[in-house]
């Protein structure tokens, strides 16, 4: 067991029966009574909030390892890793060092019970949220209600590239409770969304790598179908996850391009996709290594395919890469995707496993789904 406490006040246990295996703690107190919450592997301790004490006027040395005093208390066990922080930390800068930690450490961190907050895994890029009502808009640029078609998506990430319409005949269908109580967009195959070249080029140019996340469920395998594409600014595409109805496989497509010569290489995994539940999907794509990983359900689908990539340094066709600057949902023509959109999520950066492990559980939390 662990017991939280700081001089004078109270301690508060903590029992687990893996407690000889590494752990992420952590004690956030706060005012001069010295409130606080324990954590252990990102869940908040039973009994909190406690009264540790508070010795912020205590003179005398502090120590790891052992009580403050004396020669008694010794710590038979090992510390990895210590941060101390001169104030309360908020809860999601508490939960980012333990993601942090956890990650570093081998350490498996909870999801947060507070909701799901995409901003806690890393830097967005790019963020659509059909579950978010207040950024789904129709045609007269208010709310989209259930079953009615949707016109305009704002973004959620700091980026602000709203995703509108590619053509008037084809928009998404607003559908309300369709998975845990959430509202989705319903795609048929024809519907699809695009970006301009000179708002989505902020999304991958000049960046070491990037992670992509998204909830969907496929409805329909009667064609080989594009879930949605990042492509270069002459439209070629450059990342391409899709379903390949001929074996029931989730596919991801890289192609970049490598000094004005395209290279294509991918990888695949073969799964029988029941068309009536929902799928956490990560591609996680570092233009720095070559490499690409991917994950269903938090399955690894796609383990270090080599990319043949030298970087992402351009927009254009010309040279560079020019990898995933132009952004389709779906776009509309054949092999349109047939299925429910959650949200679609792209971080800055090749996120670690650790982090992906704590985000995919994050997601399927929000969305009902069993890893």
């Amino acid at each position: 067991r662990a017991e939280f406490k700081a001089s004078g006040g109270v301690g508060l246990t903590k029992t687990d029966a893996t407690w000889t295996s590494q752990h992420v703690m952590s004690m956030v107190t706060t005012g001069a009574a010295g409130v606080g919450n324990a954590y252990w592997d990102g869940s908040l301790v039973t009994g909190s909030p406690f009264v540790p004490g508070n010795n912020s006027a205590t003179a005398t040395t502090n120590a790891i390892g052992k009580y403050r005093v004396g020669t008694a208390n010794w710590l038979d066990g090992y510390v990895c890793e210590l941060l101390i922080y001169n104030r309360a930390l908020t809860s999601a800068e508490r939960y980012r060092n333990e993601l942090y930690l956890g990650n570093k450490w081998g350490v498996s961190i909870a999801a947060p019970v507070t909701g799901f907050d995409a901003s806690l895994y890393g830097t967005r890029l790019y963020h659509l949220d059909h579950t978010d009502a207040s950024v789904n808009k129709n045609a007269a640029a208010t709310q989209a209600l259930n079953n009615e078609a949707i016109d305009t998506v704002n973004d959620k990430s700091s980026s602000a590239i709203n995703v509108q319409q590619t053509n008037n005949t084809y928009r998404p269908i607003l559908k309300t409770a369709a998975v845990n109580g959430l509202q989705v967009g319903e795609y048929d195959g024809g519907d699809g969304f695009g970006l301009l070249n000179a708002q989505s080029s902020l999304i991958s140019k000049n960046k070491a790598g990037i992670t992509i996340a998204f909830v969907a469920k496929t409805t329909s395998l009667a064609t080989t179908q594009r879930i949605f594409r990042l492509a270069d600014s002459g439209g070629n595409t450059r990342v391409l996850p899709y379903i390949q109805n001929t074996a029931g496989r989730f596919c991801l497509d890289v192609k970049p391009q490598d000094a004005g010569v395209l290279k294509d290489t991918y990888g695949d995994i073969t799964y029988a996709p029941n068309l009536t539940d929902w799928y956490v999907y990560v591609m996680r794509l570092n233009f720095a290594s070559d490499l690409s990983k991917a994950w269903v359900n938090s399955n690894v689908a796609i383990n270090d395919v080599t990319m043949n990539s030298t970087g992402n340094t351009s927009n254009t066709d010309a040279s560079g890469d020019g990898d995933g600057n132009q952004l389709l949902f779906n776009f509309y023509g054949s092999g349109g995707w047939v299925g429910q959109l959650g949200e679609l999520i792209i971080y800055d950066g090749a996120l670690a496993d650790g982090v992906v492990t704590s985000l995919q559980t994050a997601l399927a939390t929000k969305y009902g789904i069993t890893l």
